[in-house]
């Protein structure tokens, strides 16, 4: 009887705790394999805001919209409007941009219903600074006249999720 007891708590291998070790390391494997998959996509989602700040921050309006389907100027606004900390970032760019840039900061403001707006469009109502507009014509305009006229001009900056997604793969894949 005692030997019968004494091969049950070792496991069907016979080694003492054989089973138990077995699914403790599978648990291990797998905790250790998410946790490197959160980390790498932290960093991945920390990469590509930088590089979408730095991009809206070179912007020059021409790279907006290419033939239909969004540019880096259009993609990194829309990566913008979509991870945390929308708000200070756009609001940065109100303060610290080329024209077109405090335009762009303005309107993501607009887009992620900031309450730091009604502060950027008092800053912004008395800026005289030209820029070109996007498009094939590239007519000038002052941040005045673009900032006094956000709900008209702004929605057109946000682009629906699957669009933007499908656009971020592609951006991905040509990457690689």
């Amino acid at each position: 009887m005692r030997s019968k007891l004494r091969f049950a708590a070792r496991g069907s291998s016979g080694f003492p705790g054989a089973t138990l070790g077995r699914v403790k390391r599978r648990w291990a494997v797998v905790a250790f394999a998410w946790v490197v998959l959160w980390m790498g996509g932290a960093a991945m989602i920390v990469h590509r805001t930088r590089q979408a700040m730095t991009e809206i921050s070179e912007a020059d309006g021409s790279n907006f919209w290419v033939s239909e389907t969004l540019g880096s100027e259009g993609m990194a606004m829309q990566w913008l409007l979509r991870v945390p900390g929308a708000e200070g970032r756009f609001s940065r760019l109100v303060r610290e941009g080329t024209p077109l840039v405090r335009v762009y900061g303005a309107c993501g403001l607009y887009l992620v219903g900031s309450p730091e707006l009604k502060a950027a469009r008092a800053r912004l109502a008395s800026d005289d600074a030209e820029f070109k507009t996007g498009g094939c014509l590239r007519l000038p305009m002052t941040v005045r006249d673009a900032v006094s006229n956000l709900p008209k001009s702004c929605p057109n900056l946000k682009v629906p999720l699957r669009f933007w997604a499908v656009a971020e793969l592609f951006r991905l894949f040509r990457v690689f």
